[in-house]
């Protein structure tokens, strides 16, 4: 609950090396989407099974779904960021449309059943 900071990577590639290091060194903003779910208490995710034989009763309420209803630290998909972003002088441009020219014509053999 007192960390600085963290560092988790998923599905590294032949360039992970390099992109850890612009994180680390502030060449890019450190972020990201996370593909799992984050739950506050180990006891609210789908325990291991203890013995050879495994029944598996809880259907398909395992991964974020068994998450459902629960307070999770990060949910599936949560997205953070250390940059802030702002737009400004946005402007639109008039130009004439070209919908009107826009037609398709199709051979009679795309029609027949």
């Amino acid at each position: 609950d007192k960390v600085d900071a963290a560092l988790n990577v998923f599905l590294a590639g032949d360039n992970t090396g390099t992109a850890i290091a612009d994180v680390l060194f502030g060449v890019v903003n450190p972020s990201a989407k996370s593909p799992v779910t984050f739950p506050q208490h180990a006891s609210d995710m789908t325990q291991p099974c203890p013995g050879l034989q495994c029944d598996y009763t809880e259907g398909l309420a395992v991964g974020w779904h068994g998450m459902e209803g629960k307070s999770v630290t990060f949910p599936f998909g949560h997205g953070l960021s250390y940059t802030s972003f702002d737009y400004s002088l946005l402007g639109v441009a008039a130009t004439p449309s070209l919908a009107a020219d826009a037609t398709q014509d199709f051979p009679d053999e795309c029609f027949e059943a």
